[in-house]
């Protein structure tokens, strides 16, 4: 009996050895950063963004969940690449996709922008560079990570007034309104609710929202990237004052 025992234990075992070293296999398949191959498309992919004067295309690999396409592949003529982004499946918010020489190296890179959460006065989106040879991801610094270690923000009430204050690059913007202008205040500006990518002039730029109030905005942290270090990184931050954002 005890050798019956220990022979279906052996036997548990080695299953969940293969069982687990399957998928292991599978999630560092899709959670490298890339992992290149020849491609053979299944029905199941979804085409959710292309440039095809260059044949890029951008496919969801996975049925949307929740309103979120999870696990997305990037084909560049003829190869392919799958990467662990997240996309949000209304074709309003569809991925963006430029060519742009960012680094100043003479070629372009491919800059992908997703939308990763959107409801109510919420926004975000993130960015990904890629080399179009190799499919290797540049690193691009958060834009939260610059904002709070660049920019300084207070709330304060006085009677019947509230002053928001915002200092950025030694200088600082005092913004006076109304305490009965909304139902509550914030007690320091948020900026994680809105971001904003953008290429111009082969320049990458993000645009975040400083929120005061649940529904309530007074402009936007502007952003501009440069490449330094082989990655890029912060260059310069604004403040554009709105009366409503």
């Amino acid at each position: 009996m005890k050798i019956k025992t220990k022979l279906l234990v052996l036997i548990f075992t080695v299953i969940f050895i293969i069982v687990a070293a399957d998928l292991n296999s599978n999630l560092f398949y899709l959670n490298k950063k890339a992992q290149m191959s020849n491609t053979t498309f299944s029905e199941n992919n979804k085409l959710i963004a292309s440039l095809p004067e260059h044949n890029i295309k951008l496919f969801a690999i996975n049925p949307q969940h929740g309103g979120v396409y999870k696990g997305l592949m990037l084909y560049i003529d003829g190869k392919s690449a799958m990467f662990n982004w997240e996309s949000d499946s209304n074709p309003t918010f569809q991925p963006k996709l430029h060519l742009a020489d960012l680094n100043n190296d003479k070629r372009s890179e491919l800059i992908i922008i997703l939308t990763t959460g959107t409801g109510s006065d919420i926004h975000i989106e993130e960015v990904h560079v890629i080399n179009p040879d190799n499919f290797s991801e540049i690193k691009v610094a958060n834009p939260l990570d610059i904002v709070k270690n660049t920019i300084q923000t207070t709330i304060t009430k006085q009677n019947d007034d509230v002053f928001i204050k915002i200092t950025l690059n030694k200088k600082t913007k005092i913004i006076k309104r109304k305490n009965s202008d909304v139902g509550f205040w914030f007690e320091t500006v948020y900026f994680e609710n809105l971001a904003h990518y953008d290429i111009k002039n082969n320049l990458l730029t993000v645009r975040v929202g400083a929120q005061v109030s649940p529904s309530g905005f007074v402009g936007e942290i502007v952003i501009t990237y440069k490449f330094s270090d082989n990655k890029f990184v912060l260059n310069d931050t604004t403040f554009e004052y709105s009366e409503g954002l």
